[in-house]
């Protein structure tokens, strides 16, 4: 999301949270004669070729084509160390078998892909698109890119200690509680 429409986004949640505050603070209002008709939501416009064009430049530089490049090789792995775990005597025609279905589900990952850049097609305008891709392009994005692995696996340690302290102190204080109400676990 771009901070023009980021801001727009909270600007419009503002002013509903203002118009609901208003509108309880006036008092109760009559009910209407007769039920109002459901507005009609209209189907977002395509977007062009451009905007699918700048999406999936924007998917591929935020690392979600490289991250999805390594899902069906890690899953076919994975079945093949399941299944010689306990058939080691398949090593051989099982490596033949995925090397032989790999491309099929290679090819469902472009789904995903152009399903994503649609969707921000669909949210974003083209020029916003242009904007997002010509920062990652630039050096400056190409610089955040660069620190984007170190700083999802900086916050992933944080986080993962963050949450074992957490689970720590929240089973304490959950059982304190209880043991208030005279309950114990």
């Amino acid at each position: 999301m771009s901070f023009p429409s980021l801001k727009a986004f909270l600007a419009g949640g503002f002013a509903l949270a203002l118009g609901a505050a208003s509108a309880a603070a006036a008092g109760p209002t009559p009910a209407p004669s007769a039920p109002a008709a459901p507005a009609a939501t209209a189907a977002p416009p395509a977007p062009s070729a451009a905007a699918l064009a700048y999406g999936a430049t924007i998917l591929n530089d935020v690392g979600m084509k490289p991250s999805l490049d390594r899902i069906v090789p890690g899953m076919l792995a994975e079945l093949q160390r399941e299944v010689l775990s306990t058939r080691p005597e398949l090593k051989e025609p099982l490596a033949a078998a995925v090397e032989k279905v790999e491309p099929e589900f290679l090819k469902s990952e472009e789904e995903i892909l152009s399903s994503s850049a649609k969707f921000l097609g669909e949210t974003m305008t083209e020029d916003e698109l242009k904007q997002v891709a010509a920062f990652y392009e630039s050096p400056l994005g190409k610089k955040f890119e660069g620190v984007q692995t170190e700083l999802a696996a900086r916050i992933a340690t944080v986080a993962a200690s963050w949450r074992q302290q957490l689970s720590t102190v929240m089973l304490a204080r959950v059982h304190e509680e209880m043991k208030k109400s005279g309950h114990d676990f």
